[in-house]
């Protein structure tokens, strides 16, 4: 179920509270018994929103690293939207 207003989930009571439904957020959930009353909660929107993405806007210090607004999504699915939605192990 997808809420957009606190109203709706304020008097329940949740086992676990996953903050961020990226890869992780998803994949911690899921690895949960199914008797586990879970909820996730997700900044973003359900697809990707430039007004949303703004929130992103920073400065990286130290490292060399890429814009926080190109390699960051803050939508459902978090950044694996970069992946076209798909998930794989690690090459070693």
């Amino acid at each position: 179920m997808l809420v957009n207003s606190l109203d709706a989930i304020k008097n329940k009571v949740y086992d676990v509270v996953i903050v961020g439904a990226g890869p992780a957020g998803i994949s911690t959930a899921l690895s949960l018994p199914l008797s586990t009353n879970v909820l996730i909660v997700e900044a973003g929107d359900v697809s990707y929103s430039e007004a949303s993405q703004e929130y992103y806007d920073g400065k990286v210090i130290g490292d060399q690293y890429f814009n926080l607004k190109e390699c960051r999504l803050r939508q459902l699915g978090g950044s694996s939207g970069h992946w076209a939605g798909k998930s794989r192990t690690l090459d070693t």
